[in-house]
């Protein structure tokens, strides 16, 4: 451990920096960054069959995780580039009410809660 005086120098050096260090967040361009949204939704409003299949599905990008899948969100309509029966019935509402929410993904996670506005399977 540094001795008391040294330790104080130390701490002075150390916190002097932080001022430079906002300035430089507050002028720094933050156009080179993109800052995305996503809906937490639980799992159990997917049917287990749909969760099973999730990444095959024509046009559903998804990455299984620990707990459940991460679902990018297209920027058109579902109706738009599916048919009709392509897609599990329960995953269209949800990926449009993910969309015109402004979302860019949508976190399906097995310790997330529910909505009454969308149906829920028990599995």
């Amino acid at each position: 451990m540094l001795p008391r005086l040294r330790w104080k120098s130390h701490c002075r050096k150390l916190f002097s920096a932080i001022p430079r260090i906002r300035n430089r967040r507050k002028t720094a361009p933050v156009t080179d960054l993109v800052i995305s949204t996503y809906l937490d939704l639980s799992t159990s409003h997917l049917a287990e069959k749909t969760c099973m299949e999730l990444d095959s599905y024509e046009g559903v990008l998804a990455h299984n995780t620990e707990y459940g899948w991460l679902v990018y969100v297209p920027q058109e309509p579902v109706s738009e580039f599916a048919e009709p029966g392509e897609w599990p019935d329960e995953l269209i509402p949800i990926v449009d009410l993910a969309r015109v929410s402004g979302c860019s993904y949508i976190l399906f996670d097995a310790d997330a809660c529910t909505t009454e506005l969308l149906p829920t399977f028990d599995w």
